[in-house]
């Protein structure tokens, strides 16, 4: 969880600096939280699976 929040906050520094190319700036960005959205959705909802159905295994983590 942690590496792909990183990342997903290390994502819009690069092309917030970027503002000479906005079409450009606003294209990737569009793209990156279209692909990013379903990921963390997917990634938040498993973990919370996983903590739902790891609930006795709390001592092993």
């Amino acid at each position: 969880m942690s590496p792909i929040f990183t990342a997903s906050a290390r994502l819009p520094f690069p092309f917030t600096t970027t503002t000479t190319t906005t079409t450009t700036t606003t294209t990737t960005t569009t793209t990156t939280t279209t692909t990013t959205t379903p990921l963390l959705l997917l990634l938040l909802l498993h973990h919370h699976h996983h903590h739902h159905h790891h609930h006795h295994h709390h001592r092993s983590q």
